[in-house]
């Protein structure tokens, strides 16, 4: 049987809006709304990669895994490959070994 997860990147850093993950949209966290497409379209799982316990929290509350992200793959000069390379490494450590990967942004709320 074929597994599919959902990677979130969420950092903490928004430099143009801060705290821009956990922001209220609609009367629900920014990050809540790619947790609940994540949820809606069936996958294996969802996590959020974070440099922040505050985006890690408000995802596990909502039904995500958080992966604690390294605070040097979370600035916006660094490229997705090295947060994502960290999140499939979290995985294999805990023995997941997802067939797809779909890589699901906060900032596209309304899918």
């Amino acid at each position: 049987m074929t597994s599919c997860f959902a990677l979130i990147p969420a950092r903490a850093g928004s430099e143009r809006i801060p705290g821009k993950n956990t922001r209220l949209l609609g009367g629900k966290p920014l990050l809540v709304w790619t947790v609940d497409a994540a949820r809606a379209a069936s996958l294996d799982d969802a996590f959020v990669t974070s440099d922040s316990e505050e985006i890690g929290a408000v995802g596990l509350e909502y039904g995500a895994t958080w992966i604690p992200r390294p605070t040097e793959y979370a600035t916006s000069a660094r490229p997705d490959i090295e947060w994502v390379l960290h999140a499939l490494s979290w995985l294999k450590a805990r023995d997941l070994k997802p067939d797809i990967l779909a890589i699901l942004r906060p900032t596209s709320p309304f899918r």
